[in-house]
């Protein structure tokens, strides 16, 4: 969700769906009541952004029905709000009136004065829609000063940027030379401090790229050192089996003989699981239930196998040795001589 809303300050609305989309589907899959405000809320904001009223009324609608479940004023004042942009866009002013009205005394209690700039700047719109020039200048004023009391330059803006165009409208043009200055000032303040953020964000950028390309090398290095493992481990078999047979033409002990053949064979057919095993889980993508029926399937072909030529190899080792141990010892045999 909080990709999604850094894609909404971007106004990558697009990319911003997707994320938050994404975000409503695990949330939803999850049960986690506690976030479903908090993600219907955001949907609705960027179909209010792209102008998909329909949409937009949907999700603001449910962020109410949720908050008004959890009994948060803040939460109600944040979603009226929301439903009265809405309203006011669709010229229901009067519905969107009583939104404001009825957000403003929840926001007020819950104290969220950043909300409270953005509903009474609403109200101004409203008021300009209607006609009502002096509505509208209050609540623009008192929009951009609670914006300034509190620092929040991106409501000062909008609020400066709707009084210089109130007050050209009205031919006032001091006033609206004033709050031009104050809208190019916070502007440049805020495309200073953007700049800032932009290059705060290429440092960490590149500082998660050169983690990843660390990782990536740490990955590699450690595939290397498998590999070269599992090449030692298959020289070693044939080695093993060498010096297998090599005892077996020398007189040792048949037990010992049987006890490496053995060996050999179980390190001969757990590399060929070894071996395996990485292809299969790359084959399965993980899936525990298929990698166990081709485990299962594996060892069924192999068990048998592993019996038969076992025993085949140690009784051809042994018999070797046994015959190789035989010795034969001649004697001579005397004819005496009768008298």
């Amino acid at each position: 969700m909080n990709i999604g809303i850094v894609y909404v300050y971007r106004e990558e609305y697009t990319r911003a769906l997707y994320y938050l989309h994404r975000s409503d589907s695990i949330i939803t899959a999850n049960k986690l009541t506690d976030l479903q405000f908090n993600i219907n809320l955001n949907l609705g904001d960027v179909f209010n952004r792209q102008n998909e009223n329909d949409s937009a009324f949907y999700y603001f609608n449910r962020s109410l029905y949720y908050a008004r479940q959890f009994n948060d004023l803040d939460f109600i004042g944040t979603a009226l709000t929301g439903m009265a942009h809405l309203y006011t866009k669709s010229n229901q002013y009067e519905r969107a009136l009583l939104s404001y009205k009825q957000a403003l005394d929840h926001l007020h209690v819950a104290n969220n004065e950043d909300c409270i700039c953005e509903a009474t700047l609403g109200l101004a719109k409203l008021y300009q829609g209607k006609g009502s020039t002096d509505s509208a200048k209050y609540f623009a004023r008192y929009s951009f000063a609670l914006g300034k009391k509190d620092g929040f330059q991106s409501r000062q803006l909008e609020a400066a940027s709707f009084l210089t165009d109130l007050y050209r409208s009205t031919g006032e043009n001091d006033s609206a030379f004033v709050y031009l200055e104050a809208e190019k000032l916070l502007g440049d303040s805020i495309n200073s401090k953007e700049k800032i953020r932009t290059s705060e964000a290429l440092s960490i950028n590149e500082q998660i790229r050169q983690e990843e390309l660390f990782e990536s090398n740490r990955r590699r290095e450690e595939e290397r050192r498998q590999q070269l493992q599992l090449l030692l481990i298959g020289l070693c078999i044939p080695i093993l089996f060498l010096i297998t047979l090599l005892l077996s033409r020398v007189k040792v002990h048949v037990r010992i003989i049987r006890f490496l053949g053995v060996i050999s064979l179980l390190i001969l057919f757990e590399y060929l699981t070894l071996l395996l095993h990485p292809r299969v889980v790359e084959f399965t993508h993980h899936t525990p239930f298929y990698e166990l029926l081709i485990f299962v399937g594996v060892a069924a072909l192999l068990i048998p196998a592993h019996h038969r030529i076992e025993h085949w190899l140690i009784a051809k080792l042994t018999v070797k040795n046994m015959a190789g141990g035989i010795t034969i010892k001649k004697q001579r045999m005397r004819i005496k001589k009768t008298s």
